[in-house]
This record gives structure tokens, C-alpha cells and sequence, in this order.
């Protein structure tokens, strides 16, 4: 098996836009159907009885979107997808790349669980993640059909008070 600690479940991230080699950004597996459905079926054959979700990077062309949701929906023993990761190609002003995340991905974010809760059978759990800062925000996830949300940006910023101030 290839988790030997004690978790529940695994993420495994598709859509991060920091993976470097010899100084050449390489390529995201959300945006290679093949290199994600090769990914996400060596970690199923080992990662046993855990649940196993895959976070995707934000797709801007929607042909994209269509053959990467079509992809996971026939991934026997997948859990869920996380919509979506930073968008990548970004920059902080400085002469480096960055993924862009928190609230600027909230409507994009938005669109993209409607559209792969179009795509996905219902076994399949949507979590939302971007710029979620009220409960508000969680309710239109819900809305738009995220089981869960994942909240990064808002914490760092906040801390832990950020809960209650989202019950």
C-alpha cells in the first residue's frame, strides 16, 4: 500500500501550476486527460480503502473542462474532485510565476462546479475551494452544487476565528 500513515483520504493535486524541471515549467495533469486518468489509477491501486479526490487547476477553455470531467466520471473508486486549484501563470511582479487563488477565483470557481456537477455522476463529491470569506460564499458552492468547500486564503489571513465567523 502506498499510505502507510493514518488518513482518511488523499488529494491528490493535478492542477498545481509550481511543478519546475531544469528551469522549465512542466506540464499540469488537469489539462492532459491521459496523464490525469494514468495518475489518478496508480494511486487507486494503492492507496487501499482511503478516499482518494483529485483538486483540478481552473480551465479557461471549456473544451478542456468537458474532456477532464468525461475523464474522472469513468475513474473507478474515485471520491471527488476539488474545483479548482490556483490558476496558473500568474505572476507576483517579480520576475517569477505564481498560481492566483482566493478571491479572484470565486466566480470562476462558481461556474466550473456547475459544470462538472453537469459531467460527474452523483458518487463523485464536488468541493469548491476559492475565495470563500462569508457564509454567503458557502451557501452559492452549495447552491451550485459543491458537497463541501475547502477554505485557504481566508485562514492564512484570519486564522483559526475564521470558523465561527463563517457558522
Amino acid at each position: 500500500m502506498l499510505v502507510s500513515v493514518h488518513c482518511d483520504e488523499i488529494e491528490v493535486n493535478a492542477g498545481c501550476p509550481n511543478l519546475w524541471k531544469k528551469g522549465k515549467q512542466k506540464e499540469i495533469p488537469s489539462f492532459n486527460p491521459e496523464l490525469l486518468k494514468k495518475i489518478l489509477n496508480a494511486v487507486l491501486r494503492e492507496s487501499g480503502p482511503l478516499r482518494v479526490d483529485v483538486k483540478l487547476s481552473p480551465f479557461s477553455n471549456p473544451a478542456d473542462l468537458v474532456r477532464a470531467g468525461k475523464t474522472l466520471a469513468h475513474i473507478k473508486g474515485l471520491s471527488g474532485v476539488v474545483v479548482c486549484n490556483t490558476f496558473p501563470n500568474a505572476s507576483s511582479g517579480a520576475s517569477d510565476l505564481v498560481g492566483l487563488g482566493g478571491a479572484p477565483l470565486r466566480f470562476i470557481t462558481l461556474g466550473q462546479v456547475l459544470q462538472m456537477r453537469s459531467l460527474l455522476p452523483k458518487r463523485i463529491t464536488i468541493t469548491a475551494v476559492g475565495g470563500v470569506s462569508l457564509q454567503s460564499h458557502i451557501n452559492e458552492y452549495r447552491r451550485a452544487g459543491a458537497y463541501d468547500v475547502q477554505i485557504g486564503s481566508f485562514y492564512i489571513s484570519h486564522g483559526p476565528s475564521v470558523f465561527s465567523r463563517l457558522q
